[in-house]
């Protein structure tokens, strides 16, 4: 018993504590292939005391140092609880709350110890939770259980406020489920509960949206409410529900540069986004603190973009990036020669200072300033360090994200401070970074820092912790997550003449000079002409429409992407001449057409991580069929869909519920070009020839949307032909999956 001495185990044998310990274990089990990761992210703490594998071998047994009160051990439970979620995102044995619970031994040759730990601080119990409504609110159960049905199915229900369904996340549980292991409370703040553990990340997910669309549903408008009006510009309508994936538009870019990203996405057999997204990054690090864009009055927005690029292990994550990022290594690879040479005058100046008699020395060589544009593996000081010598920006470039946000606060104690830092080199405005050991401090005046970088999708899920979204850390990224391909050998390669045309734009960003004044170097502001201020102003409101209608993570997403839209058309407008002095209406408004594509692109994303297998099977089927056109036949699931490989009965089943759902419909084709008896191949109501999302379809404000030379996709089988089927697609959305 690692709590301590007790007098006896009986019953409760908490009561029986002598004497706590200061220790408390946190058992992790059926970890599988993520058990070494998981260990690396633990050792990072500093309370963690020991760790050891289990009598399993399939799990771990982490000890960290808490209070040794007794009294306390609730509370140092919730702390141990939540700090290892936060490191891990994985849960801790609720059995481990009982301070008498015994602990198997096992062998370990890895064993950590540290006898420094320090001690965690104890959580209060938290506050339960008050009633949703006033008690002048009328509840309606009878829609509080129809709301429930549809986010849960089949419920038992045991009266009007309870009842027993079943767990949304029972593909989780690691023992046998019992016919009411699940319950559903609806007075109060409707809550869905489970006896078992491992499914309480789904759980958390599930009660989200239960309480979201009852909130909706029971909602009164305020006459404050009512007498403010909607935004009505034509043109801006942002989307109320995630949609399937479709590619990012690309009117962004000059010719060239879309060229090159369909070349290199071809090549590797990746979607655009892999090849965008890095490729923003990339083109924000070489602007760097030349350039900044000017909205009005003390609103001003540099060109510091974050990207993440969300696939699964062997997607050819980092085979993208190194085709996006491409100009930027070839500058390093320069400045590593220049670094060289300069190092070899320093060393032969010294050589030559050394000989010279001390009587006739002058001062003493000083090394040379390191030059450098690209970054990988850095602690905030030395960062800091980085970019005081290296004004002008850089590029975090990283093959694996995860890396980077479990590095958050990894060397020093201040729990916080490294988010905070990195927040302030997104605004791109001040940064402030003391070294105490070195005795050292960094001010730092526009600090350019982009990231680019991958990370698969469940990791994503489990590093965007509670704490992260509510600092905003999350809503700083701009992520695309793209259905998963085949692996297929392709000859295509990108042309010379593609990448010497990249380079050379990149050449021409890294001339651009930023304005000096009285030995201060600043950012050149680059304006917006009356069209590109009118455009950039709609969609700033409609942001703000979009912000307060979502739920708080949507709302974090909007709000930064209003400034987003700004970033991307000051690169915009320089990729297309790295000498404008004015942003054009034509660049802003593709740059909040993308703009609002990152946005419908992030509640998608934010939806999958609490999604159910149900849903998650539906989202994947959608995702197949629009890969192959937006139409197939029963067959084509039996053949090339492995979830329904040879299962006929279970593939029409699948398509009819999309009918139902309508997303799409049955429609008769003649089996042969003679026609022939005619066959069933399903339609969805969805696809289009545009490569923009289709919310967005039809609105681009005098952009034409075409595809012109677009290869990549979605091919339609029709567009709906009623305005009910248009409004049904957009009020189901990927609510529905």
């Amino acid at each position: 018993m690692w709590c301590g001495q007790f007098s006896n185990r009986e019953q409760p044998a908490a009561d029986k504590l002598q004497k706590h310990s200061g220790l408390l274990c946190a058992d992790l089990d059926e970890l599988g292939p993520e058990l070494e990761t998981v260990r690396e992210k633990l050792k990072t703490s500093c309370h963690l005391s020991s760790l050891f594998l289990s009598p399993s071998g399939i799990g771990l047994k982490a000890v960290f140092r808490v209070p040794a009160d007794g009294a306390k051990h609730p509370g140092s439970f919730r702390a141990v609880e939540k700090h290892v979620r936060e490191l891990t995102g994985v849960p801790v044995d609720q059995k481990c709350k009982d301070p008498a619970r015994l602990c198997f031994m096992s062998y370990d040759a890895e064993i950590y110890v540290n006898e420094n730990a320090r001690e965690i601080e104890s959580l209060p119990e938290p506050e339960k939770p008050r009633p949703a409504l006033e008690s002048s609110s009328e509840v309606n159960l009878s829609e509080r259980q129809r709301i429930a049905t549809e986010v849960l199915g089949n419920i038992d229900w045991t009266s009007e406020t309870s009842g027993y369904p079943v767990c949304p996340g029972k593909h989780l549980h690691t023992t046998g489920d019992g016919v009411r292991d699940c319950k559903i409370e609806l007075d109060g703040v409707p809550t869905v509960h489970c006896f078992h553990n491992h499914c309480r990340g789904i759980l958390e997910g599930v009660n989200h949206e239960l309480r979201s669309r009852i909130g909706k549903a029971e909602f009164v408008q305020t006459p404050s409410d009512q007498a403010q009006p909607r935004n009505s510009e034509p043109g801006f309508e942002l989307p109320a529900a995630p949609e399937p994936y479709v590619p990012p538009p690309l009117d962004l870019l000059p010719g060239a540069l879309q060229d090159y990203v369909h070349a290199a996405a071809e090549s590797l057999n990746v979607d655009i986004s892999f090849i965008l997204l890095p490729l923003l990054s990339a083109l924000g690090s070489a602007i760097g603190n030349s350039r900044s864009i000017l909205l009005k009055d003390n609103f001003i927005q540099p060109p510091v973009i974050w990207t993440g690029i969300v696939g699964r292990s062997g997607s050819r994550k980092s085979p993208s990036l190194n085709a996006a990022c491409l100009p930027v290594m070839e500058y390093e690879h320069e400045l590593v020669g220049q670094n060289k040479i300069a190092l070899e005058i320093y060393q032969d100046e010294l050589l030559t200072w050394e000989q010279t008699k001390k009587s006739h020395r002058g001062a003493k060589p000083q090394p040379p300033v390191l030059l450098t544009c690209l970054v990988d593996d850095l602690t905030m000081a030395s960062l800091a360090e980085k970019i005081e010598t290296n004004p002008r920006g850089l590029l975090v470039c990283k093959d694996e994200l995860a890396h980077w946000f479990a590095a958050m606060d990894q060397f020093h104690d201040a729990k916080g401070i490294d988010v905070n830092r990195w927040l302030s080199l997104h605004t791109g405005v001040f940064l402030a970074v003391d070294r105490k050991a070195h005795k050292e401090s960094f001010r730092l005046w526009f600090p350019r820092v982009c990231i680019a970088g991958g990370i698969q999708p469940m990791i994503l899920a489990r590093v965007l912790t509670a704490d992260f979204f509510e600092r905003g850390l999350p809503a700083r990224f701009l992520f695309a997550a793209p259905p998963g391909r085949k692996d297929r050998w392709s000859e295509n390669t990108i042309s010379s003449g593609l990448t010497a045309a990249l380079l050379k734009l990149f050449n021409a960003l890294y001339e651009l000079e930023p304005e000096r004044k009285n030995e201060k170097i600043q950012p050149k502001l680059l304006c917006l002409d009356p069209d590109a201020k009118a455009i950039f102003v709609r969609y700033y409101n409609a942001c703000g429409d979009a912000a307060i209608e979502g739920d708080e993570r949507a709302e974090a997403s909007w709000s930064k992407l209003s400034g987003y839209a700004a970033r991307l058309a000051l690169v915009g407008q320089l990729v297309r001449d790295s000498n404008s002095k004015l942003g054009t209406g034509e660049v802003m408004q593709s740059s909040c057409e993308l703009a609002k594509w990152f946005g419908a692109e992030a509640i998608r994303i934010y939806a999958t991580f609490t999604e159910t297998p149900e849903r998650r099977e539906q989202r994947r089927l959608i995702e197949f069929i629009a890969s192959r056109g937006g139409h197939v036949r029963i067959r084509d699931l039996m053949q090339s869909y492995t979830p329904l490989k040879n299962k006929r009965d279970k593939a029409e089943t699948y398509l009819n519920a999309l009918v139902k759902a309508r997303y799409g419909e049955w429609e008769s084709v003649p089996t042969t070009a003679r026609g022939g008896k005619p066959t069933r191949e399903f339609l969805l109501l969805r696809p289009s020839t545009s490569t923009k999302p289709y919310h967005l379809r039809g609105k681009t404000g005098g952009i034409v949307d075409v595809d012109g030379s677009i290869t990549q996709k979605i091919t339609p089988s029709r567009e709906p032909n009623t305005e009910a089927e248009t409004l049904a697609g957009d009020k189901l959305g990927v609510a529905r999956l």
